[in-house]
Formats: structure tokens, C-alpha cells, sequence
């Protein structure tokens, strides 16, 4: 089996070959003539994809998305070399992926009168920076422990500078060092005027040449958040006591039996559940717009596969199964669909059923009143 990955321009760019259980078993160029292309070269993408289960919905986003699936596992305080250096590969082809991207995207803005395909290039240039930097972080986190090649640390240090990543400087591995002489050696800590001479000032300074002003603007935005959501927590808490006091209050008049009392009660609890139930049309809405979406999706996928090819006739096993996966996501969505529809109907029923009731009261309370007046006139 075989499957074609296309470029952003939609045109042929790796054809991936497949073993009899469906897993990658080789990736080559779709036109070796224009390997240069390429983002990735096709040797790296066979070495890194070897052996997934791959399937026709694959592009060139989904590609970029399984290089960045890698995970270093450590056991006290031990990483295996091979595990590293193939994350470090994973980080290697992202970075020359980003790079070759933003060249044809150069170009293309260049070119211009092409703004689809500039669009779908900034499309895979910030998924392969997101990557990236996952694949990044994940090497950081274990760059300390032992076993960690010193070759993948040059790599990330080669990538960060290129691609503009964040290079934090950790500790050691927490063993300390001995002496000579058994006991563990002592920090040295620069005096006061070292720290002048160092920050360019004879007055004896602190250094604030490692200051991280970004770090510093960080964990005080952090810090703004955790009272902004403290003072909302607060005042909703609040606000549900008053919800409370209200009930309470509208209750207590209602028992007393007074008609007028009974509808100042009922048009409460109205404005409660309207105003719920609002929210919730709000939130049912939005999902409509999803699900429209989602379908939408489905539908250009179906479009996007080739249905025919006299040279393979795989290609239209493969249409088939894209066909029954979207008439299955269509049917879904249409179920979805329904449901929600009912529920929006279901809100209309309920507001107009207390509106009724409420009006019934009022109506009741008039006539009574009415009688009450003339039997005083």
C-alpha cells in the first residue's frame, strides 16, 4: 500500500510505503528530481516514522504533529543515549522542516497572488514551531541526567539559537563534588565589588546581568491572575448568597397566601430559569457552529481524496474507506444536530410555560381585587 503526501501547493511530496500490518515501512520522495523541496528528507522522516500506523488521512500537518509525539523515559536519575538521540533527530527535522518552510513562504509572498497557499504554509510553519518547542522541552527536562549525550546538547543548543527557543540553565545532577580530602567542597560566593566589576560599576553593585526581566513579568502577571480569580470566586460566592436571600424572601411571602405575593414569586423563579436557560441556547448555538464546522471539515476531506487512479487501483479502496469515515462523522454530526434542536425547543416550552403561569396569576389577582373593590364601593 502506498500513500501520497502533498505539499501546501497540493502537489505530490513523499509517497509513504506501508507493511502488510499497515505501518510505515518506508517514506521517498513522490518526485526525486525535487528532493530539495522537501522539508524533511525522506531518509528522516523513514527513520523517525518507521513502523506507526499510518492510514490515508495523513498530510504533511499530521506528519509534523507524530515527529513531535516523543517522550525520554528516566529511571533514577538514568537516560538511555539511543532514546536521546532519537528525540534529538525528531528536533533536527522540525528545525530543518520550520527553515525550508519559511523559505517557501518567502518565495511565495514574493510571488504573490497566492494567498491560500501562503496561508496554509504559516498553517504548518506555526505547527512545526509548536512541536518544536515540545520536543524542546522534553530533551530539557532530562539534559541533566546521566547518559545524556553531549552531542544532543550542541544540537539544542544549535536549534534554540536558530529557532529563537528559550535555553533555561538548570542544576547540576545534585551530586556535590568531593575533595581530595573526602569532604564535599565548599561555593564560592563573589564578594559585593566582584559583583560591581562584573555588572561594569565600582560601586559595589549587585550583577543583574542574569536579571530575566521576562521571568520577573511572568510570575507577576501569574500573581495578578491568582487575585483576579480570587476576587471573582468571592464575588460570585456573594452573589449566590443574595440569589439565596431572594429566594428566601420571595418563599416566605408566597406562604403567606397573598395572590400578589404568589406571581412576585413566580416572575423570581421565571427570571431564573430564562436567564439560565439563555446561557444555555448561548453555549447550544455555539456548538451548532462547531458541528457545522466539523461537517464542513468532513466534507473537504472527502473532497481532498483522489477517487480514481488507473495506475493504482488502491487508490479507490482507499476513497471508499475516507467515504464511509465521513458519511459516519455526517451522520453524527446530524444526530448532534437533532438533539440540540430539541433541547432549544425544550427552553422555548419551558419559558412560555411559566410565562403562562405567571400571567394566570396576575389575572387571578386582578379579579380578586376587582370583587374586593366592589365590594367596598
Amino acid at each position: 500500500m502506498s500513500i501520497t503526501i502533498k505539499d501546501a501547493g497540493g502537489n505530490d511530496l513523499y509517497k509513504i510505503q506501508t507493511d502488510s500490518s499497515g505501518k510505515v515501512d518506508k517514506v521517498e520522495y513522490a518526485d526525486p528530481n525535487k528532493a530539495d523541496e522537501a522539508p524533511i528528507s525522506d531518509a528522516k522522516l523513514t527513520e523517525i516514522l518507521k513502523g506507526q500506523d499510518v492510514d490515508a488521512t495523513w498530510n504533511l500537518d499530521k506528519i509534523l504533529d507524530k515527529i513531535g509525539e516523543a517522550s525520554i523515559p528516566e529511571a533514577n536519575g538514568k537516560v538511555k543515549a539511543d532514546d536521546v538521540k532519537k528525540t534529538g533527530k525528531r528536533l533536527e527535522a522540525l528545525s530543518d522542516a520550520i527553515g525550508k518552510l519559511k523559505e517557501q513562504l518567502a518565495n511565495a509572498k514574493a510571488a504573490g497572488g497566492n494567498p491560500t497557499l501562503e496561508a496554509k504554509l504559516e498553517g504548518l510553519i506555526k505547527n512545526a514551531e509548536a512541536q518544536l518547542k515540545t520536543i524542546h522541552s522534553e530533551l530539557v527536562a532530562h539534559e541533566n541526567a546521566d547518559g545524556f549525550p553531549q552531542e544532543v546538547k550542541d544540537l539544542m543548543k544549535s536549534v534554540a539559537a536558530k529557532n529563537g527557543l528559550s535555553t533555561p540553565t538548570k542544576s547540576g545532577s545534585g551530586k556535590a563534588s568531593m575533595s581530595s580530602g573526602g569532604a564535599a567542597a565548599q561555593p564560592t560566593y563573589p564578594t559585593p565589588a566582584q559583583q560591581g566589576k562584573a555588572s561594569g560599576s565600582s560601586k559595589g553593585l549587585p550583577n543583574t546581568n542574569n536579571f530575566d526581566f521576562n521571568a520577573w513579568m511572568q510570575s507577576n502577571m501569574l500573581g495578578d491572575a491568582k487575585m483576579s480569580a480570587m476576587d471573582q470566586m468571592g464575588k460570585s460566592q456573594m452573589q449566590q448568597k443574595k440569589m439565596m436571600m431572594l429566594f428566601m424572601y420571595f418563599a416566605m411571602m408566597a406562604m403567606s397566601g397573598d395572590i400578589g405575593a404568589m406571581a412576585g414569586f413566580m416572575q423570581f423563579i421565571t427570571t431564573i430559569i430564562q436567564k439560565d436557560k439563555a446561557m444555555q441556547s448561548v453555549n447550544m448555538a455555539n456548538k451548532l457552529i462547531e458541528l457545522q464546522d466539523a461537517s464542513r471539515k468532513a466534507t473537504d476531506e472527502l473532497l481532498n481524496t483522489p477517487s480514481y487512479d488507473k495506475n493504482n487501483g488502491q487508490v479507490a479502496a482507499d476513497f471508499s474507506k475516507v467515504m464511509e469515515k465521513v458519511k459516519a462523522d455526517q451522520g453524527s454530526i446530524a444526530t448532534s444536530q437533532k438533539l440540540i434542536a430539541q433541547m432549544m425547543e425544550e427552553f422555548a416550552q419551558v419559558s412560555e410555560f411559566l410565562n403562562n403561569m405567571q400571567k394566570s396569576l396576575l389575572d387571578v389577582r386582578g379579579r380578586i381585587m376587582s370583587r374586593i373593590s366592589s365590594f367596598n364601593a
